[in-house]
């Protein structure tokens, strides 16, 4: 059986909760006798802590640590043992490999269109508020723990952004554009959070609140929750730089 649960980035320190959700939801899968695989290490403050409280919560048998990382000191349930690793693949080879997913995710997926009405939103600031209706009609808005989001294609005079800021009693404005979310991976899940089809976002309509998104999932696709990751490509399947969480 294979089994998967959307993150959203390369790099579960860029969204810790997302990573930690999956791993636990994936982990009440297997049987008792399995092996577990965390996310290479890196020497950080929060990695550590994340790797620390995900085996108090899974309380292996064992634990196996890479020598020479660190990450034999004190605050584990058990252990840990330190075992030298295998070389890795060259960086050029893994990134061949995923660009050749990122593709095939694209070709074989379908068109699908997704309103902002029907789903709930996770993973974006866009979906976490109130929605304002009193804007432009070009315009998307919504306010969330004082602060105001705008995803618009203008130029945002500062006599409007105060009357805006004034009448929903917002301390700060966030200001987006449509574009900001074209390239960004994505999923769709059902009430329960389970992830059913990975896509990419297309495009984003600001005026109807509708994403264009193709994803592999069978059109119309029952979706219940959009779950919105951090990392980008384009057409041909190449990787940019990820978002900061929270910035759309």
């Amino acid at each position: 059986m294979k089994a998967w649960r959307f993150v959203g980035t390369l790099d579960p320190l860029r969204d810790p909760l997302a990573w930690f959700s999956g791993a636990i939801e994936l982990i009440s899968l297997t049987s008792e006798n399995c092996h577990i695989v965390t996310f290479p290490w890196r020497d950080t403050p929060v990695g550590r802590h994340l790797l620390l409280h995900f085996a108090q919560v899974v309380r292996p048998d064992r634990i196996l640590v890479p020598a020479n990382s660190n990450l034999a000191r004190a605050g584990w349930i058990i252990g840990p043992e330190e075992v030298e690793l295998r070389p890795r693949h060259l960086p050029l080879v893994v990134e061949a490999s995923r660009r050749a997913q990122w593709l095939e995710l694209l070709e074989k997926g379908e068109d699908h269109k997704v309103s902002l009405i029907d789903v709930s939103l996770v993973g974006s600031r866009l979906g976490s508020g109130s929605i304002l209706k009193e804007i432009k009609q070009t315009d998307y808005a919504e306010v969330a723990g004082g602060v105001l989001l705008m995803v618009t294609e203008r130029s945002i005079e500062d006599r409007e952004m105060s009357n805006l800021m004034n009448y929903s009693n917002a301390r700060k404005v966030v200001l987006v554009h449509p574009r900001d979310y074209r390239g960004l991976v994505c999923s769709f899940a059902d009430q329960a959070g389970l992830d059913f089809g990975m896509g990419v976002i297309q495009s984003f309509d600001p005026t109807s609140g509708t994403f264009s998104i193709r994803a592999q999932a069978v059109n119309p696709a029952p979706i219940r929750i959009l779950k919105l990751g951090l990392t980008r490509i384009d057409q041909s399947g190449k990787e940019s730089f990820p978002l900061d969480p929270w910035t759309v």
